[in-house]
C-alpha cells in the first residue's frame, strides 16, 4: 500500500527546515510551500471563489498584500489565502485592491479529498501587473 503524502504536512517540514537555515518565511517556506500546492493542484477541480478582502503580507515577502477568498464546494463554506506579489502596476494594496476589488471572482482550485486545501489562481493579467483598464 503505498502511503499518502499530505501537501500541508510537506509545506510544514518545509517552512521548519528554512526557519533553520535562516532563510526569511516570505522567501523560503512560503513561496516553496504555493510552488508545492500548485503542482500538486494541476488536476484539482476548479471553482470560483470571492475576494474577501486583503490583510497584511507575511513578514519578510515579496507580496503586497494577502487577498483573502472563499469558496463553496456542495454547500460548504471554505477560505484561503494568496500572497499578492509586487509587479508591474501593483506596488501596493491598493493597487491590489483596484485590479481585484472585494466581490470580484478568482478562480479556486480544491482538493477533491480534502476541500478545505486550495490554491487560488491570480488572473493573468493582474499577476503580469496589467490594469483592467487596459483589456
Amino acid at each position: 500500500m503505498k502511503p499518502h503524502v499530505n501537501a500541508w504536512e510537506i509545506w510544514i517540514i518545509v517552512k521548519f527546515v528554512m526557519k533553520l537555515l535562516a532563510l526569511p518565511a516570505g522567501f523560503g517556506a512560503t513561496w516553496l510551500g504555493r510552488r508545492w500546492m500548485l503542482s500538486r493542484s494541476t488536476h484539482w477541480p476548479v471553482t470560483w471563489g470571492t475576494v474577501q478582502g486583503y490583510a497584511p503580507p507575511v513578514e519578510n515577502s515579496h507580496a503586497v498584500a494577502m487577498l483573502l477568498y472563499s469558496y463553496s464546494i456542495n454547500g460548504d463554506y471554505y477560505s484561503g489565502e494568496l500572497p499578492v506579489p509586487k509587479r508591474g502596476a501593483i506596488r501596493n494594496e491598493d493597487d491590489a485592491r483596484q485590479l481585484l476589488p472585494v466581490g470580484a471572482n478568482i478562480e479556486v482550485r480544491y482538493s477533491p479529498k480534502k476541500p478545505h486545501c486550495s490554491v487560488a489562481l491570480m488572473p493573468e493579467m493582474i499577476a503580469l501587473g496589467i490594469p483592467s483598464s487596459a483589456a
